[in-house]
C-alpha cells in the first residue's frame, strides 16, 4: 500500500478495515486470499470462488508492490504480473451476476483491459499506492461517501505498447512515416485501455 517516497507508516488501515469500518460490524466481510502478485499457483482461486458465490458484492484487490516496480527497478511489461487476470475472471464469474469491483493498487499503469472488457466486472478502481490510510479512502469511495470522478493521472496502454514502442525512444508525438504512435493522452494515436 506505500510506494517508495516515503518513509515507513506507522500503521496501515487495509481495505478489509476500511470497509468494516464504512460499512459497521453488522455487516460481515470475508477476506479470502486467492493468488500472490507475482505467482503462477491458482490454489487459492477455488476458496476465493466459494466466497464471491456466496458474497452480496465482491471487491477484488490486484496489482503489484515495489517488487515489480520502484525507483531504479523498471518494469519490462505493463501487465498484471502472476495469474491476476485469471483470478479476476474465475472470481467474477463465480458471483454469479452480483456486483463486482476491481481494485488495481499500482505506480504506473497497466493494462486491464481484459478487465474492462469483462460484462462480470460492474467497475473498475485505480488506487495507486494509497498509503496509510489507503483502506479509508478505498472504502469511502467504493461505498459513494468519496466522488473521485473518474479522473486518471495516466495514459493506460495496451501490454504490447512495450513491445511495439521502445521505452528507449522518448518522442513524444507520433510519426507516421515509422509508424511510432507517440505516448501520453496528449499525443498517442493508438489503441489506449484508458485515456
Amino acid at each position: 500500500m506505500q510506494g517508495n517516497y516515503n518513509g515507513v507508516a506507522p500503521y496501515l488501515i487495509s481495505p478489509q478495515q476500511g470497509l468494516q469500518t464504512a460499512l459497521g460490524s453488522d455487516v460481515k466481510i470475508d477476506y479470502v486470499a486467492g493468488c500472490d502478485i507475482d505467482s503462477k499457483d491458482t490454489s487459492g482461486f477455488s476458496a476465493a470462488e466459494t466466497a464471491a458465490a456466496g458474497a452480496d458484492a465482491t471487491v477484488i484487490m490486484v496489482g503489484m508492490t515495489q517488487a515489480q516496480e520502484s525507483e531504479g527497478h523498471d518494469r519490462t511489461s505493463i501487465d498484471l504480473p502472476g495469474v491476476q487476470h485469471e483470478f479476476i475472471s474465475k472470481v467474477a464469474d463465480a458471483a454469479n451476476g452480483k456486483p463486482v469491483i476491481v481494485v488495481v493498487m499500482s505506480g504506473g499503469a497497466v493494462d486491464i483491459s481484459q478487465e474492462r472488457n469483462n460484462d462480470k466486472v460492474n467497475g473498475i478502481l485505480f488506487v495507486g499506492y494509497p498509503g496509510q490510510s489507503g483502506g479509508t479512502a478505498i472504502a469511502e469511495t467504493l461505498v459513494g461517501t468519496n466522488n473521485p470522478a473518474g479522473r486518471l493521472t495516466q495514459t493506460f496502454y495496451y501490454s504490447n505498447f512495450t513491445d511495439d514502442v521502445s521505452m528507449f525512444d522518448m518522442n513524444m508525438r507520433p510519426n507516421e512515416t515509422s509508424g511510432y504512435p507517440g505516448r501520453t493522452h496528449r499525443f498517442f494515436t493508438g489503441r489506449t485501455v484508458y485515456k
